[in-house]
């Protein structure tokens, strides 16, 4: 079932990581936040991991000053809205890879990192908009990377390769919104080292000597899914995680909609010491169920496959499972040569295009925490849409039919647009009005049976899965 506030799952520290973890950082003394209040976030997301058998994180000074760093940037810029990336700082063009590299994490050694970040503000009813009656405590936030947001940071904390953290909260919202008592804005830097990490230097001493001249390092890069084959009426719903040698597996898509013969650009590239081949190995999966959000859904294995690749533009086909799909991951293998740190990435890929003509539905309107949105179809080519305007998380779209549901969090009346993204940018629609019902329903709408290869409209009995209840005015 989707995550949502009214599916929040307990958290497993709740009971055993203390009181603060019920007190946002605008409520809590300098002091208090940079001893107590780092150590509440790692209780609690140690407490994740180790209810799961996961190994518990240990807090490292460099991850800390690289996670606090991004932490005070944010509240002081406050750039975390309308779609913006909040990890990457629109001031200093600053990344998760620069800022922890800045810090000397690893000594230069292969290693594995990751970040995710929250803000918040406000308290109030679960109906308002705060799925624990609380928007700006480290609960709220470990709440909301658990069982709320389907971008990663759930499998972030649960990453079994992970053994190291650095926590940083600061006092005020990373948003333009307004002061109020309870604020929070949260940063969590991951690591983990191939081997124990050197010692700062002593004042005075010189640095580590640089590699040997022949050291060789290579960069897979992940650059397209197409579909050969979608088993499903309609279209099918996609997932695929892969990795390099024995690094552990990276969520390249979560759930994306593509039919047969299209495309799916990824954005995605890995690096490891070494020179090419290099194995390279990915697993796809199809959700099999229901359209609507309260009907529970299961992900079929199309397949897994290993594959050492040399360099140069390579296809990685996964299809043991004909009945699932088919699918061609393509990648291209390039060796970084003789240099520790790699090459300059390559060119960003221009942004998208905006969505145009977005609305809500006539038959569509947004209640019990969900709303579909409806764009001129198709929607433009991206890796990713959002729906800014909204605290919630895209949990599906469909391109061909410029569908993009979300959930939201919030109730009342909002303007609301559409935006497409791609490494090289976000661009977003014309504004276009809401009215956000009630985030709790008393009971789910009945469950109407449909033939196969057809969906339930509102208003309307069932209608192919291909096409959206508003298309049948």
């Amino acid at each position: 079932m989707l995550a949502s506030p009214l599916f929040a799952q307990p958290l497993a520290g709740a009971n055993t990581c203390g009181a603060l973890i019920h007190t946002p950082p605008s409520q809590m003394d300098a002091a208090t936040r940079i001893a107590a209040g780092r150590e509440a976030v790692r209780c609690l997301i140690n407490a994740e991991r180790t209810s799961r058998n996961l190994g518990a994180l240990s807090a490292n000074s460099r991850l800390t000053s690289a996670a606090q760093g991004h932490a005070d940037a944010a509240a002081s810029l406050k750039w975390w809205t309308g779609g913006a990336n909040p990890h990457v700082n629109p001031q200093t063009g600053s990344t998760i890879d620069s800022r922890i590299s800045a810090t000397g994490y690893c000594g230069g050694k292969q290693r594995l990192i990751g970040e995710i970040a929250y803000t918040g503000r406000g308290a109030g009813a679960p109906s308002e908009g705060c799925p624990l009656g609380e928007c700006a405590t480290p609960a709220a936030a470990v709440n909301w990377w658990m069982n709320i947001s389907k971008s990663g940071h759930r499998e972030q904390i649960l990453t079994s390769a992970y053994n190291e953290l650095g926590t940083a909260l600061a006092g005020v919202a990373a948003t333009p919104d307004g002061a109020l008592p309870e604020m929070g804005t949260y940063v969590v830097d991951f690591g983990a080292c191939d081997a124990p990490e050197p010692a700062p230097p002593a004042s005075g001493t010189s640095p580590p000597p640089p590699p040997p001249p022949n050291f060789q390092r290579t960069a897979v890069r992940f650059q397209n899914m197409h579909v050969n084959d979608c088993p499903e009426i309609g279209v099918c719903d996609w997932k695929l995680t892969c990795h390099i040698g024995n690094q552990p597996d990276v969520e390249l898509l979560g759930m994306v909609s593509r039919n047969t013969g299209e495309d799916v650009p990824l954005s995605t590239t890995m690096t490891q010491d070494g020179a090419p081949p290099m194995l390279v190995t990915c697993t796809v999966k199809e959700r099999d169920g229901p359209f609507l959000f309260f009907d529970s859904a299961v992900w079929e294995l199309v397949g897994t496959v290993s594959t050492p690749f040399d360099k140069g533009q390579r296809d990685l086909r996964i299809n043991q499972n004909r009945g699932e799909g088919d699918v061609t991951v393509q990648i291209l293998v390039e060796s970084l040569g003789a240099t520790h740190s790699g090459t300059s990435p390559p060119p960003l890929p221009p942004p998208p295009a905006a969505p145009t003509g977005c609305r809500i539905p006539e038959a569509s309107f947004p209640r019990c925490g969900f709303l579909s949105a409806q764009c001129d179809a198709p929607l433009p080519a991206a890796s990713e849409y959002l729906i800014a305007g909204v605290v919630g998380q895209v949990f599906r779209s469909v391109p061909e039919i410029g569908l993009v549901d979300a959930e939201y969090r919030e109730e009342g009346d909002r303007t609301l647009k559409v935006c497409a993204r791609n490494a090289g940018g976000t661009r977003c629609s014309n504004g276009f009005g809401a009215s956000l019902g009630p985030l709790v329903c008393p009971h789910p709408p009945a469950h109407r049976i449909c033939p196969e290869g057809q969906r339930p409209c509102p208003l309307k009995g069932c209608i192919a899965n291909n096409q959206h209840c508003d298309f049948l005015q």
